[in-house]
């Protein structure tokens, strides 16, 4: 199908909320970009089984050719459901889901997180396969998976279209990266080196640290769902004034732009994520800013801090 009609013929939008600070302005973020609020809906449900159901049907519901599915904890680029769609509709028609990057400000750099643009005729089949386990930490990523192995994949973009974790409440924070110390704990190294170095400017990392550890001790089950004792629990043990409602405007998509536009990206990221053709559009945007020559000196600086810092491993795992 040609991307010739308006965008709102085109996608729904789903967002999925547990009550994050940046609820309101996720669905500003998408009302800027053109889309009307009728093609929004809103899913609060607990567990995340449940919403992932309810997200289904309501883009079945809504009956238009592409349903975005986004996390209230995603804030997007200006155009970038747009560019989404343009991207999805140029695939082949088997492609069931299709997913952007996001800036998170956990893991320290891009990764696909928060966004997932599917193929509304496909969501019927993909119903089937949702796992009803309370306690599972995936239940979307298997969806996925069992709809790959029927001969219906995702592709991803790899480009920037968001950012995903900024201005959330403190329980959200200490919750989630509880959850990533059996989810992601794989990315450990970037949660021990990156997070202490950000904790003293900013006291989100310092809650991260908190949660991340909390959940290493933990041997029970750990689940995504946001209603779990043990998450509210171990919260509570920080007695730490919770921030307060996140302020209309507070962040513009302007100045979300030129937050991402900005980020540096720490050394240990660059470990176990690679993303040329964003980095590709990284240094352009550089060269164009700082000109040829300060655009030369800034790239042997890149070069020199992540050799540096690949020397330093390599040095370290011969000890």
């Amino acid at each position: 199908m040609a991307f010739t009609n308006s965008l709102n013929d085109h996608v729904s939008v789903i967002i999925r909320s547990v009550g994050e600070r940046t609820e309101a302005l996720c669905m500003d973020l998408v009302l800027a970009q053109g889309l009307r609020a009728e093609n929004i809906t809103f899913i609060r449900k607990t567990p995340f089984s449940l919403a992932l159901q309810a997200s289904y049907e309501a883009g079945i519901a809504c009956d238009r050719p592409w349903t975005l599915c986004l996390d209230a904890d995603v804030l997007l680029l200006p155009d970038s459901i747009q560019e989404m769609v343009r991207f999805a509709e140029q695939q082949k028609p088997v492609v069931f889901e299709f997913r952007g990057l996001v800036l998170d400000k956990f893991l320290g750099g891009p990764r696909p997180a928060g966004n997932h643009l599917y193929r509304t005729s496909l969501l019927s089949q993909a119903l089937k396969f949702i796992p009803q386990e309370q306690n599972n930490i995936r239940p979307e990523q298997n969806t996925l998976d069992a709809m790959k192995a029927l001969g219906f994949p995702l592709r991803m973009k790899t480009s920037l279209i968001g950012m995903h974790d900024f201005e959330q409440y403190y329980v959200d924070i200490y919750r989630k990266c509880f959850v990533h110390a059996h989810k992601h704990k794989k990315y450990a190294e970037i949660f021990v080196t990156y997070w202490p170095q950000q904790a003293g400017r900013d006291l989100d990392y310092k809650i991260a640290l908190k949660g991340f550890t909390d959940g290493l001790e933990f041997e029970g089950n750990v689940g995504i769902d946001a209603q779990q004792d043990i998450y509210r629990e171990g919260f509570e043990k920080i007695k730490i004034v919770e921030k307060t409602e996140l302020p209309p405007g507070s962040l513009s998509p302007n100045g979300i732009g030129m937050l991402v536009k900005n980020w540096t990206e720490p050394p240990v990221y660059h470990k176990y994520f690679h993303y040329p053709l964003y980095y590709k559009k990284r240094f352009a945007e550089k060269k164009e800013s700082l000109g040829f020559f300060k655009y030369l000196v800034y790239l042997m600086g890149w070069g020199l801090k992540h050799a540096g810092s690949w020397i330093k491993e390599l040095v370290s795992k011969q000890d």
